[in-house]
């Protein structure tokens, strides 16, 4: 029993030592009221951003709205052309997976969140490494 006690502590601290340096980790959000292009996280030269998870969701009250989830380059993180479309209530996730990188934005780019019509309001919130 003991045996199966160590391994098992040793394994939650090989586990450990593989979460993101804190001080990069970050979880982000806001509301966007406007058909817009916002900054969700800005670009730091010689830094990329790893993308863990996120959220968007329309207001219940409010229109529905395109989302498209970019670069500062206008790169389609997603895919080029992918645009999710959300009805008043509805919302766009991507659950975080501790230590599963989803997408990378470039080297000095920021990660941008594109609100087409409908104007939301949307509510967001982003799981980013900035290392």
């Amino acid at each position: 029993m003991a045996a199966l006690t160590r391994a098992l502590l040793l394994g939650l601290l090989v586990l450990a030592s593989f979460t993101p340096a804190s001080a990069a980790y970050k979880t982000l959000g806001g509301t966007i009221t406007t058909q817009t292009t916002t900054t969700l996280l800005a670009g730091v030269s010689g830094k990329t951003i790893d993308v863990y998870g996120f959220s968007f969701c329309v207001d219940g009250n409010g229109a529905t709205t395109s989302l498209t989830l970019r670069d500062s380059s206008g790169t389609n993180l997603i895919g080029t052309g992918y645009v999710v479309v959300l009805t008043p209530g509805q919302c766009w996730g991507l659950t975080t997976i501790k230590d599963l990188v989803r997408y990378q934005v470039g080297t000095g780019l920021g990660l941008q969140l594109v609100t087409g019509t409908g104007n939301g309001p949307v509510e967001w919130a982003v799981e980013v490494l900035q290392p």
